[in-house]
């Protein structure tokens, strides 16, 4: 073999190193990259799930609040012992009273165990369709 065949062929042996160091770092440098993306936007997500469950124990706890001072379980209890449209009355005035309080709440569906619907927000004077329900459970008070 003649020294530019041997001198081709080397080259061409260094260019392959080369390319696969190249290529091996490459895909090293690729993979580091998608892990701190997978990373960051798992963290984004982490943060946006305890935002969510934050402001939904806001509104949790607001409604509670606003339930017990309206005393709505109260009216509730007195329209499951004599269902009418005159026991739901106060129901819905006490939900037109507590919507001012729920700002990211819309409108409150109040309804019986089994689904059946007392009087929903949009009774009380709010033009929304209904986006929370909230159960009635008379043993437990609401």
């Amino acid at each position: 073999m003649t020294i530019k065949k041997k001198l081709f062929v080397g080259g061409l042996l260094l260019l392959v190193a080369f390319g696969s160091i190249g290529l091996a770092t490459g895909l090293k440098i690729r993979d580091r990259q998608q892990a701190q993306v997978r990373q960051s936007v798992g963290a984004i997500a982490d943060l946006e799930r305890q935002r969510i469950i934050s402001s939904l124990d806001s509104v949790d706890g607001r409604l509670q609040l606003t339930v017990q001072s309206e005393g709505l379980a109260v009216f509730i209890s007195k329209y499951r012992s004599a269902p009418s449209i005159a026991a739901a009355a106060p129901i819905g005035d006490a939900l037109r009273k507590m919507m001012p309080y729920l700002a990211p709440i819309r409108a409150i569906t109040v309804a019986t165990a089994d689904g059946t619907v007392i009087v929903d927000s949009r009774v009380a004077g709010t033009v929304y369709r209904p986006r929370i329900t909230v159960p009635v459970d008379i043993d437990s008070g609401i």
